[in-house]
């Protein structure tokens, strides 16, 4: 684990995790849990679902524009973001200005690509990240420590997955997909999680994955812990 220097009184990135919250120091847990509440974000964070999320969006976006996702398309565009904002960049980055993202038709075609996989095969295509269930209990101990978990996935297959690996009962707020007009890296979705938790961004770090999710995190000027995947 490493613990980057750290910019006064500006929001930063106050430690890096590799994956797993085993090599959590006593220092960065203290760091984290000194303030009032801790937020998390899911995919790639708590659970990792990136492979199944990839080869949902490989085969839609095939069937849409005939373009295959390389694995470095995937991180740079799609990782963290909701399709709205990544379908859109990924077609410019591929000459395709002019093609229209229609979004109804992406959700016809994976709706039910994502439903098979988290409904009947969620243990074939995500796992829980080692370490965090212990580490969601003992932040869940504290007392007057609010947990909240801030998502770009819909709220069905958040209660699923939420339920299925039986850390459903950790968070004080939710806050999914649907509660949001704009996705990361726009700040809305942790401006919305902190109002509904009453805390202040320097009172609530958040855990993150993806650039998109760190970006938008300090941009609503909240400090990180960075869970790295890649």
């Amino acid at each position: 684990m490493e613990v980057p220097e750290s910019p006064k009184n500006k929001p930063h990135v106050i430690a890096i995790l590799k994956n797993n919250y085993l090599d959590v120091s006593p220092r960065v847990f203290n760091i984290t849990v000194s303030r009032k509440g801790v937020i998390f974000d899911l995919d790639g964070t708590l659970v990792d679902m990136e492979q199944a999320n990839y080869r949902m969006y490989f085969e839609v976006l095939k069937k849409m524009y005939g373009l295959e996702i390389s694995e470095v398309d995937w991180r740079n565009f799609f990782v963290g973001r909701r399709p709205q904002e990544s379908i859109p960049d990924f077609l410019k980055s591929k000459g395709k200005e002019r093609a229209v993202f229609n979004f109804e038709r992406f959700q016809f075609l994976a709706g039910p690509i994502k439903d098979d996989f988290v409904f009947n095969h969620l243990d074939e295509v995500a796992f829980l990240l080692p370490g965090a269930s212990h580490f969601l209990e003992r932040l869940n101990k504290l007392e007057g420590t609010k947990l909240a978990l801030a998502t770009s996935t819909i709220d069905r297959f958040v209660k699923k997955i939420l339920k299925h690996f039986d850390i459903n009962n950790y968070f004080d707020v939710v806050l999914a997909g649907e509660s949001v007009s704009r996705g990361k890296p726009d700040p809305e979705v942790y401006l919305k999680t902190l109002k509904a938790l009453k805390l202040e961004p320097v009172t609530c770090p958040v855990l993150e994955d993806s650039q998109n999710g760190v970006e938008a995190a300090l941009r609503a000027g909240i400090d990180v812990v960075r869970i790295e995947n890649f």
